[in-house]
């Protein structure tokens, strides 16, 4: 692991402008705006957990990055599956960054007996999409037209990845 994921910490109150410029950031390359402000983010921040995290990444004292667990669906027959985010900020993009923090959540998710993690991604947001692809998500589901923001529509897919491998891979 290489310097920046050494750096990980659980997201605070301060951090939220800055996870709040880093999501409003990705969200750039859609055509989506969506109703994300930093009430929002204070909320991802309060509901955090060992179960579902949310950590920051640091260099040279500012944020860069961020991603986290969250419980999918609510049902007691879905506790295994988690959903994933992973968020950059674009200048430390590209740099293998993304994988190792996919690859902490992943672990995370194995030791606290997740089998599945789900990534839900804007059709039109291809770089987030082949990201996931190129990392062992495979697509599980297309959600078509669902996303509509500010007279933009987007279809909603739904990219899953099965952790026996990395199960495995920690034992």
């Amino acid at each position: 692991m290489n310097d920046l994921a050494k750096t990980a910490r659980p997201a605070t109150l301060d951090d939220a402008p800055s996870i709040l410029s880093i999501f409003l950031e990705s969200v750039k390359q859609t055509d989506v705006k969506g109703g994300i402000n930093l009430l929002s983010v204070i909320d991802w921040i309060d509901n955090a957990s060992d179960q579902y995290p949310l950590w920051v990444f640091e260099k040279d004292g500012s944020v860069i990055a961020w991603c986290g667990l969250e419980a999918f669906y609510g049902l007691p027959e879905l506790e295994g599956v988690a959903e994933v985010a992973v968020y950059i900020t674009a200048r430390y993009q590209r740099q293998g960054l993304g994988a190792e923090l996919l690859a902490l959540l992943e672990r995370h998710g194995v030791d606290h007996n997740r089998h599945s993690l789900v990534a839900y991604i804007l059709a039109d947001n291809h770089s987030s999409l082949q990201f996931f692809l190129r990392n062992s998500f495979i697509e599980w589901g297309s959600l078509p037209s669902v996303v509509r923001s500010g007279g933009a529509v987007s279809d909603l897919k739904l990219l899953g990845r099965q952790l026996d491998d990395v199960s495995s891979e920690t034992k």
